[in-house]
């Protein structure tokens, strides 16, 4: 009985027990993928998304990548926050573009066509 405590407790201790755990409890992670694109086609870098959620800025910020990708998302539902994508880099990368505004729903991909300014 001895050995099975001290075994259990060795895998409490190095967290062994917490991955079992979070595995057959299913802890999932929530990601929306948003593909920013110019009036052209050509995905656009360097753009900044932040997150609100009811006007309230969340802290969750993503930039796109080089092919114009963004990921954001976490351990919850962020189904009816709101993306707000703005050109933070000015002529960079293609040019100025606006703001634009999006609202998460049950989509997983938002595709989205920046206007020049």
């Amino acid at each position: 009985m001895k050995k099975l405590l001290a075994l259990a407790l060795k895998f409490l201790a190095t967290g062994t027990i917490t991955l079992f755990i979070a595995a057959c409890y299913s802890v999932m992670m929530e990601w929306k993928k948003i593909i920013t694109r110019s009036p052209d086609g050509t995905g656009i870098p360097g753009l900044q998304v932040n997150l609100f959620d009811n006007a309230v800025d969340t802290g969750m910020q993503a930039s796109t990548d080089a092919s114009g990708v963004a990921m954001v998302g976490g351990p919850f539902s962020i189904n009816g926050f709101t993306a707000i994508i703005k050109d933070v880099d000015g002529d960079a990368n293609g040019g100025t573009f606006g703001s634009e505004e999006i609202t998460f729903d049950s989509r997983d991909e938002y595709d989205v066509t920046m206007t020049k300014e």
